[in-house]
């Protein structure tokens, strides 16, 4: 009888173990699965195509389908951490006009975006270069900002990298050249003048975990989005697995231009 009992309750732990170690083995599986989802092919295209604009801070018309391959041509990776991060060291300031030689160059890569991005732009001086007073359609909140330069004003709009430097560190750019990272640091791609607050509950999220519709603006999520694959793509810079799920779910539901 003891034997009897002996031997069912050792089939039952057995059982047990065959149980919760399959279903540990599928997660990892699946975990592994999704990490090792292979990039599509390399895609071509210039920003003005995918967004329908020149990289302003207004809503673009998305062409979908380009997005759609371009999201899927990403590599995948698992972020690192943020260890040994230090932004101006190692992405430098922003460009001046001596570091540029794009005779459109504006002064400095700030006052660039926002001379790009403002409409009813008054100047500090007769440069067309430095903005007192300006008006920019948040493409985060939604909101209209009206800007007015000053000590107490001018971080209420901030100069916001799409693809956060501290994602690109997570990402791997920690062990890329100076020059490149300075590049993307200042790449007017991946720069937009936005709402100063929105800009700070982003900080260094990924798509995953942060979308415009979390600042009250979902109609700028398609282009937030295409412009995050552009860059991720300029740079050739992955993006982790579930940052590329959400980038995908997201395109999916755009409408097609």
């Amino acid at each position: 009888m003891r034997k009897a009992i002996f031997t069912l309750v050792a089939a039952a732990i057995a059982a047990f173990f065959i149980y919760t170690n399959t279903d540990i083995v599928d997660a990892g599986s699946n975990e592994a699965a999704e990490e090792a989802t292979p990039a599509g092919p390399r895609v071509s295209v210039e920003l003005n195509d995918l967004i329908g604009s020149d990289g302003s801070a207004t809503i673009g018309t998305v062409d979908r389908d380009k997005a759609t391959a371009l999201i899927a041509s990403l590599e995948t990776s698992k972020a690192a951490s943020m260890k040994g991060y230090d932004r101006i060291p190692q992405y430098g300031d922003w460009l001046t006009g001596d570091d540029s030689s794009d005779p459109s160059f504006c002064g400095d890569t700030r006052n660039d975006v926002l001379n790009r991005d403002f409409d009813d732009i008054t100047y500090v001086h007769d440069d067309d270069c430095q903005i007192a007073t300006g008006t920019l359609a948040d493409p985060y909140t939604g909101e209209t900002i009206d800007f007015t330069r000053g000590p107490s004003t001018s971080a209420e709009v901030q100069i916001e990298h799409i693809v956060s430097l501290g994602y690109t560190y997570r990402m791997g750019a920690k062990d890329w050249t100076q020059d490149k990272r300075e590049a993307i640091a200042n790449d007017p791609a991946n720069l937009i003048a936005v709402d100063g607050p929105a800009n700070q509950s982003k900080s260094d999220l990924g798509p995953e975990d942060w979308m415009p519709t979390d600042s009250g603006n979902p109609a700028y999520d398609c282009t937030f989005v295409a412009r995050y694959a552009f860059v991720a793509d300029k740079y050739e810079l992955p993006v982790t697995p579930a940052d590329r799920k959400a980038m995908t779910s997201t395109i999916k539901a755009c409408e097609n231009n």
